[in-house]
Parts: structure tokens; sequence; C-alpha cells
């Protein structure tokens, strides 16, 4: 039985603690920073015709990807971790439309910690007016007040709260360009944002913050554009890539997928979870 164990888990991912229940087969983890407090939904099972001396853990992010965890209960240790990645089997195309503009879209929450104002003062300060920024939001009321402090730009930019990941990834099908940027803090510079993966499943190059994880699979201007989380550097980048055409943003998309279908997919990543399972 698993029923009352512990397993403390210092990962890029989280710093917290999650108990096992045998009876729920679920568990609850806390995650807490120094500025985010919240609990999430997490599902265990058991491999099948083993002794109970492992579980998986997947953690289920509203609308977006699974991540998972794979434990050895004989040591509480952490076998085997599946960080979040392209799933082959949810590509999207990438539907071009011919407005004479490029399409921005943000999927994610705009709260404080992520300090989207300073992204929403980029786009204020553009002398270019061939754009529009569609944010996919669960929180439409907050981010109207949001916009209200921008009265020069809020015609051009749209809000959607996409329900299902289905309409998520269509609506993001529908742009040119993914915004993943992000303040040089902690919680967001050490793992990859998930939305970054849901734009490369319709081939949506992203405009992103440069950080170390990020360095590791993207390269600048080749499969994806990196970008500092400031005002001022965020206008110069998103002026360059108005001035780009359309074929050259949608080359850097495809390449960009191309790079993660071949080093983050959940095929080989189930594979050698799969394999680690059998090993014990």
């Amino acid at each position: 039985m698993y029923s009352g164990i512990e397993i403390h888990i210092i990962t890029k991912h989280f710093l917290g603690f999650l108990s096992l229940s045998a009876v729920s087969r679920s568990v609850v983890i806390k995650q807490k920073t120094k500025k985010i407090c919240s609990h999430r939904q997490y599902i265990v099972s058991k491999p099948e015709g083993k002794q109970r001396s492992s579980i998986s853990v997947m953690h289920f992010y509203p609308l977006l990807t699974p991540c998972t965890w794979l434990f050895d209960l004989r040591s509480t240790s952490l076998l085997s971790s599946a960080p979040p990645a392209i799933n082959p089997a949810l590509l999207h195309e990438n539907k071009q439309h011919s407005e004479d503009e490029k399409r921005f879209v943000y999927v994610g929450t705009l709260d404080k910690v992520r300090e989207f104002e300073t992204v929403l003062n980029a786009f204020s300060k553009l002398k270019s007016d061939k754009w529009k920024l569609i944010i996919s939001t669960r929180d439409i009321p907050y981010s109207q007040t949001m916009l209200e402090n921008y009265p020069q730009i809020k015609d051009s930019v749209e809000l959607s709260n996409s329900q299902t990941k289905e309409a998520l990834l269509d609506l993001i099908a529908k742009a040119d360009i993914g915004v993943a940027l992000l303040p040089d803090i902690p919680i967001y510079n050490t793992s990859t944002p998930i939305k970054i993966f849901d734009y490369y499943s319709s081939a949506v190059p992203c405009l992103m913050t440069k950080a170390e994880h990020t360095g590791t699979i993207f390269t600048d201007c080749e499969n994806a554009w990196f970008c500092d989380f400031t005002q001022e550097a965020i206008t110069h980048k998103i002026a360059y890539l108005l001035s780009l055409s359309k074929d050259e943003v949608a080359k850097v998309g495809e390449k960009g997928q191309e790079k993660l279908l071949e080093s983050r997919n959940y095929v080989t990543i189930a594979k050698n979870i799969a394999d680690q399972l059998e090993a014990l």
C-alpha cells in the first residue's frame, strides 16, 4: 500500500509535496513560491503487474498539456519526469489569413506576476498599426479593465476565452506569431511555458523571453525569436517582426515545429518512461 506516503519534490516546475492516497488514487500538490500559492489536482496510477513499487503522477494543466512524474516508492525518489512537450497527435494546420497585418496571440493569465502591462506598453509604442493582438484568457473582466488603460491600442486587441483545447488550438492556428514574454523571475525562467508548445502545434512561431531552458531548445531568428522583458526591447523586436514577410514568419514556425517533433515530443518521452517502468 502507498497510502500516507509523502514524497518531497523539488523540480524545475514547482516546489512542494504530494501525499498519496490509495483510496482516491489522486493527490493535491500545494505549490508555493514567494508570490504564488495554489492547489492543483494530480492523478496517481500504478503500472500493471507491478508490486506497487512505483507510481506515475500526471499533472493536468487546464486546457493545456499534461506533465508526468514517475516515482520509485521503495526510496520515494523521482525516477523520471516528462517535461512539457509537443503532442504529435494534436498538430493543427496553420491557417494563413489574407489580411495585411501581423496577428499575435497570447494564451494565459493576465495577472500582476506576469506583468503583462510591459507587453501592452510595448505594443502601444509601435509606429505601425499593421498588427492585431489576440488574447485568450479565462478572466475576461480583468483583461477588459487592464485594457482601459490603453485606449490608443484597445481596438487592436481582441479578447477570447477558449473553453476547450480544440478551440484554443484553432484560435492559435489563425495567428502569425505566438507571444510568451514573461518576467525574469524563478517561476518563469526555470521551465519552458506550456503555451510555447501549443503555439508550435500549429507551426506558429513564438516571440519568447530568452532563458537557459529556451536557449537549449530554440535558436534566435531560426526557429523562434528571443527578447528581453523590457518595453524598449519588446517594441524593437515587434517592429522587426512587422517588417518580415508572411513567408519568412511561417518558415520560422515550421522549423520550430520540426525541432520540437525531433527533440521534445510525447511519443519519445512516453517510450522512455515505459522503458523505465519495465526495468523496475
